[in-house]
């Protein structure tokens, strides 16, 4: 097929091993004969930094934690959820320095949090954990860091104190004895979603179903290759048996189907821990054509 005939969306996620599915279905074709091409673009800064690129039009569509794109929207931002990608929750990991005297993270109370962005998904899981453990963080309590090689240096020389990150992608620095794992929290709710920018919602609706048919469509078939936790591992350089041990607990959606009283608690939790004014019905986080069950 001519490139020309193509309708190219760009979208931006995490260099991580959830989004493989994106790279998957583009080397094996799966995008152009469906008449599409995307522009992928790795953001390592996380959701706070790419709910930016959305919203000031640099992108078109992102993949990002659920929890960071419903802040956003609820705060105005300029897109709408159009698809849930990974259903299965994130478990992210409660990091200190190698030497530093917290061993649990019933010890973080009052700790300064290193957060990539505000309104990022380790700004706001640090809410949720404070909020576990029967308190709420100051504003001067988040160190902003950008990223997880920033996160490494403010933890070793002081400037942060907890950081919050997926456990899998952070594991080579605990290994490695830059970073001492304390604990976990689990999101109560489904790690990622795919989102637009308001615009495309509304002017290429026909063109994003049969995208997300295509990511569907790949990412089943992905979670059925018999090599996909050594093609993740050996692209994000990461091991292969923990890979498999990740695997085993990641489901990435396959319907086309969003679970709305999901989208509701997310909202009701954000709002308990102060992130969000309200929480709202889940129509007005999603696509007008999407279909909520």
């Amino acid at each position: 097929m001519n490139s020309n005939s193509l309708t190219t969306f760009k979208i931006a996620g995490v260099p991580e091993h959830f989004n493989y599915p994106w790279h998957f279905a583009k080397e094996q074709g799966y995008f152009v004969k469906a008449g599409l091409d995307i522009e992928w673009q790795d953001n390592k800064s996380g959701t706070g930094a790419i709910t930016k690129l959305l919203n000031s039009g640099e992108i078109d569509m992102a993949v990002l934690l659920t929890e960071g794109i419903i802040a956003d929207i609820a705060s105005g931002g300029s897109s709408k959820i159009i698809q849930v990608f990974v259903k299965s929750p994130l478990n992210w990991g409660i990091h200190v320095a190698a030497d530093s005297f917290i061993q649990h993270k019933f010890g973080i109370k009052g700790k300064r949090f290193a957060i990539s962005r505000f309104g990022s998904g380790s700004h706001i899981m640090a809410y949720v954990l404070a909020e576990q453990l029967g308190y709420r963080p100051n504003p001067e309590d988040f160190v902003i860091v950008n990223d997880i090689a920033g996160a490494e240096k403010a933890l070793t020389n002081g400037t942060a104190d907890v950081f919050l990150w997926e456990k899998y992608m952070t594991m080579p620095l605990v290994e490695s004895g830059h970073f001492k794992r304390v604990g976990e929290i689990p999101t109560p709710w489904s790690s990622f979603v795919i989102a637009a920018r308001n615009e495309i919602c509304e002017t290429k609706e026909a063109e994003l179903k049969r995208l997300l048919k295509v990511i569907r469509t790949a990412s089943g078939d992905f979670m059925t290759h018999p090599d996909s936790f050594e093609l993740i591992a050996n692209r994000y350089g990461l091991k292969k048996d923990k890979m498999y041990e990740w695997f085993q607990i990641t489901e990435w959606e396959t319907t086309e189907h969003i679970n709305g009283e999901m989208i509701f608690s997310t909202t009701q939790t954000l709002q308990k821990v102060g992130i969000i004014n309200e929480s709202n019905n889940p129509e007005v986080f999603c696509a007008d054509w999407c279909k909520l069950v």
